[in-house]
């Protein structure tokens, strides 16, 4: 009896992981709106940075596109968050231990 009355639960919780997913797509889709239209040269250097970071192509004439910015921000978040757990040293250390595994 009790385990029926509390059946929903992974429902709800499912729910829930929804909408703080949708909740940070939306934030993400906010920042990157915002940052292709802000004006000055800060912002334009951030835009060409995340862009490249991106590794997208851009068409001819096109200096960055939202999908392009999206993907670049989430790299550089990543990075971020990598650098806030390790130093340079240790990251270099680790690169010559994956590229030079003999």
């Amino acid at each position: 009896m009790i385990t029926a009355s509390y059946a929903f639960l992974p429902h709800i919780r499912a729910s829930v992981v929804i909408i703080f997913k949708s909740v940070g797509y939306s934030m993400a889709c906010v920042l990157v709106w915002r940052l292709q239209r802000a004006e000055g040269d800060d912002n334009a250097a951030a835009r060409q940075l995340i862009c490249r970071l991106s590794g997208r192509q851009q068409k001819r004439g096109r200096k960055e596109s939202a999908p392009a910015l999206l993907a670049g921000l989430s790299i550089l978040l990543n990075t971020l968050m990598l650098l806030a757990d390790y130093t340079p040293e240790e990251l270099a250390h680790l690169a010559m231990v994956v590229f030079n595994p003999l």
